[in-house]
């Protein structure tokens, strides 16, 4: 076996990789989880730790290696971009940096208490705040930041798309009644998928879909897994990438390289993958959330997002 770069490997610190973060604020995301916490502090609790990560692992000598570029877009009644950047530019410009205290063993048999900085790029919602998921505006706003960033020397980009509902129109735009609910919903959902399929024009993006909801979690799904009258399913299935249409061979090599030493998508991943199994997961839990997100963290810091491939 021969490792080599390929097409897309013009990548690293000339040509970062891109990964585009969306995240659903509407007023759902406040439904409490078992542990007392939001999905929506348990979202940015878990984004903000992983954007650290990311930027801890890729320093060498006191440097940070600008292999990654992250965009955190969220999306309610309107779109915001909260964070840009690469990681030496998301370092020096967090949207806040807290002081946290932190128990570490002190040496002998018990623990003291250090003081440590706590970089936040992006927030949870206020408990009592509203909001309608504008998620084709928000993949919308994806598509332009692939029109200006994304070249064809540069590596596949990642969306992960983080939501718990169906797409909406923004509330001051559409008169909701009971009689025209299920038309307008409809409509939304289908200019989401045409959004979708317009921004997997731009630079052959690997969109990943993450659905908080109650249920039987379905991860990864291939078409026969969704039950007839599972509409959630079906709406993220269309809207994620099909693994072995959408990926390059990157993904078996460090699919492999991750799932051995860790272990936890690995029946998923690997009986769905040749029968074009969906990037997204439904009725998703915390457990699942967190993860997914140590996968994306270990694929982009382990060299995948730089082209190393296996043939």
């Amino acid at each position: 076996m021969e490792k080599y770069t390929n097409k897309w490997a013009i990548s690293g610190r000339l040509n970062p990789h891109l990964l585009i973060l969306m995240i659903d604020k509407s007023g759902s995301m406040n439904e409490l989880l078992e542990n007392g916490q939001t999905r929506s502090e348990m979202v940015a609790s878990v984004i903000n730790r992983t954007i650290e990560t990311m930027i801890r692992v890729n320093q060498q000598d006191g440097t940070i290696r600008d292999r990654i570029r992250i965009v955190v877009i969220s999306y309610s009644n309107e779109v915001k971009i909260e964070a840009v950047g690469t990681l030496s530019e998301l370092y020096q410009n967090p949207l806040e940096v807290k002081e946290v205290e932190q128990k570490v063993p002190d040496g002998n048999v018990g623990l003291t208490t250090i003081k440590l900085k706590q970089r936040i790029w992006t927030k949870p919602i206020g408990k009592d705040e509203q909001g309608c998921t504008c998620m084709a505006e928000a993949f919308a706003v994806a598509t332009r930041i692939l029109k200006e960033i994304v070249s064809p020397e540069s590596y596949p980009p990642i969306i992960v798309n983080i939501t718990d509902g169906y797409p909406q129109f923004p509330i001051e735009t559409i008169d909701y009644t009971e009689e025209n609910m299920v038309e307008v919903l409809s409509s939304s959902i289908e200019q989401t998928k045409q959004q979708v399929k317009e921004l997997s024009a731009q630079g052959k993006p690997i969109i990943f879909n993450l659905c908080f909801g109650e249920g039987t979690s379905i991860v990864f799904p291939i078409k026969e897994d969704l039950q007839e009258n599972d509409f959630m399913s079906k709406f993220m299935y269309d809207i994620s990438s099909k693994m072995q249409n959408s990926t390059p061979k990157e993904w078996m090599y460090h699919f492999n390289r991750y799932l051995a030493t860790y272990q936890y998508l690995d029946d998923y991943f690997f009986a769905n993958w040749e029968n074009q199994g969906a990037g997204c997961i439904v009725n998703m839990t915390p457990e699942l959330f967190e993860e997914f997100f140590e996968m994306i963290t270990y694929l982009q810091c382990t060299g995948w997002g730089r082209g190393n491939i296996i043939e």
